[in-house]
C-alpha cells in the first residue's frame, strides 16, 4: 500500500468480498454455458474448417516466399528496439522532445485508445504500442503474400483481421485502464452486468451468438410490430409470402409485390398503425404481398444471387398470379431488395417476360455499385 493511502474499512472489505463472490459466480455460470455450447454449433463447425483450409494454403504459400516473413520480422525487431529506446529515455513525457515522432500510433478512426490513460501512462502506452506493432506485422505478412488463389487471399485477410481484433489490449480487463477504473468506482458491479448480459445474449442465440441491440420486452407482435392482418400464402426454401387484403370497397386490380432487404424483418415497413406502410397501402386499395426472407444458415451457403431471384421475386409472381388470377405485379422495393427488383426485371426483359412488371418503385435503393 502506498504511504498516505487510508485502507478499506472493514465493511468496504466484506462489501468487496461479496462483490468477488458475486463475479466468480457468474463468471463460472458462464463458462458453464460457454462449453455447453461448444462444439455443437454447425456454423462454428464451418468457420472452423474455412480458416483451417485459409491457414493450411498460406502455410505452403509462406514455404514458397519466406522472404516475405523475415523482412516483416525484422521491421517489427527494430520498431521494438526503437520503443524500448524512446520509453527508457522518456522521450513522450519530456517537453524538450514533445514534437519527437511516436514509432506507432493508433489510426485517425480508431476509438479503441481515445482514453488518456493510453497515452499518459507508460505501462498502457507500452502495451498499446506493442500491440499495434504486432498488428502491423501481420498485416504486412497477409498482405505482401505471394502464391494465395484471389479467394483464399480474401478470407486469410479477413480472419487475421478478426484475430488481430480480438487480441487488442483493450479488451482485457487488466490492461484497459478505462475498464479497471469503472471496475474500482462500481466495485465490480460492471463486470457482473456485463457477464449476466452476455448470458442472457447466449440464452437467446441458437447458433454462434446474437447480441441484443434493443429491448426485446419493448415489442409485441401485433401491438408494435407486425400490426397488420395477413396470411402466408406461399413459401419455399428462402420465404414467405405474406398477402394483405384491401380495406377498401374497391381495389386496385394489379397486385403490389413489395421486396423489403433480406437484412430486416418484413416488419419493417408494418410497424405501429401510424407508420405502417402496409397498412398505408392496403387502407388505398392495394392487395398487398410482402416478402418475408429467410435467416439462412450454413444449410443454405449454396444459395446465389440468381436464387434470391428466383425463390424469391420470380416465385413469389408465380404464386401472386395462382392467388389472384393477375400476370403482372406493380413491384415496390426497398434498399437491396430494389437491387435484386433491377436484377429481376434486366432477367425478365432478356427473357421476354418483362410484361410481369407493370410498374417499379425503388426506395434507398443503390444501382452502380
Amino acid at each position: 500500500m502506498k504511504p498516505g493511502t487510508t485502507p478499506p474499512s472493514l465493511s468496504d472489505m466484506n462489501e468487496w468480498n461479496q462483490w468477488l463472490q458475486s463475479i466468480g459466480n457468474e463468471y463460472a455460470e458462464l463458462m458453464q454455458q460457454l462449453s455447453d455450447r461448444s462444439g455443437t454449433s454447425e456454423i462454428g463447425k464451418t468457420v472452423n474448417d474455412s480458416i483451417k483450409k485459409t491457414l493450411q494454403a498460406s502455410a505452403q504459400a509462406l514455404l514458397t516466399d519466406p522472404q516475405a516473413l523475415y523482412q516483416a520480422q525484422m521491421r517489427l525487431f527494430q520498431d521494438q528496439f526503437a520503443l524500448w529506446q524512446q520509453n527508457l529515455s522518456g522521450n513522450l513525457n519530456d517537453s524538450d522532445n514533445a514534437e519527437s515522432e511516436p514509432i506507432i500510433a493508433p489510426g485517425k478512426g480508431d476509438r479503441r485508445f481515445r482514453h488518456e490513460a493510453w497515452q499518459s501512462k507508460p505501462i498502457h502506452r507500452h502495451v498499446r504500442d506493442q500491440y499495434l506493432l504486432f498488428s502491423r506485422l501481420i498485416n504486412d505478412v497477409v498482405s505482401n503474400i505471394n502464391g494465395l488463389p484471389k479467394e483464399e487471399h480474401q478470407n486469410l485477410k479477413f480472419f487475421a483481421r478478426q484475430y488481430v481484433n480480438a487480441l487488442s489490449p483493450s479488451n482485457f480487463f487488466n490492461t484497459n485502464p478505462e475498464v479497471m477504473n469503472l471496475t474500482g468506482e462500481s466495485k465490480g458491479k460492471n463486470l457482473i452486468e456485463g457477464m449476466a448480459l452476455l448470458r442472457e445474449d447466449l440464452g437467446n442465440s441458437v447458433e454462434g451468438i446474437n447480441m441484443t441491440m434493443t429491448d426485446r420486452s419493448a415489442f409485441e407482435i401485433g401491438r408494435n410490430v407486425a400490426m397488420s392482418s395477413g396470411s402466408v400464402v406461399y413459401e419455399n426454401e428462402l420465404i414467405q409470402l405474406i398477402q394483405y387484403a384491401p380495406s377498401t370497397e374497391k381495389a386496385f386490380k394489379t397486385p403490389l409485390l413489395v421486396v423489403p432487404p433480406w437484412i430486416n424483418k418484413y416488419y419493417i415497413l408494418d410497424l405501429r398503425q401510424d407508420n405502417s406502410m402496409v397498412k398505408w397501402l392496403v387502407d388505398q386499395g392495394h392487395t398487398v404481398f410482402l416478402v418475408s426472407w429467410r435467416n439462412p444458415g450454413p444449410k443454405q451457403r449454396h444459395i446465389t444471387w440468381a436464387d434470391y431471384m428466383q425463390l424469391g421475386l420470380i416465385k413469389s409472381m408465380d404464386a401472386i398470379e395462382q392467388a389472384t388470377g393477375e400476370k403482372s405485379v406493380n413491384l415496390l422495393s426497398y434498399c437491396v431488395g430494389g437491387t435484386l427488383a433491377a436484377t429481376t426485371i434486366a432477367y425478365l426483359t432478356s427473357t421476354d417476360q418483362a410484361s410481369r412488371i407493370r410498374s417499379v418503385t425503388y426506395m434507398t435503393t443503390l444501382h452502380d455499385f
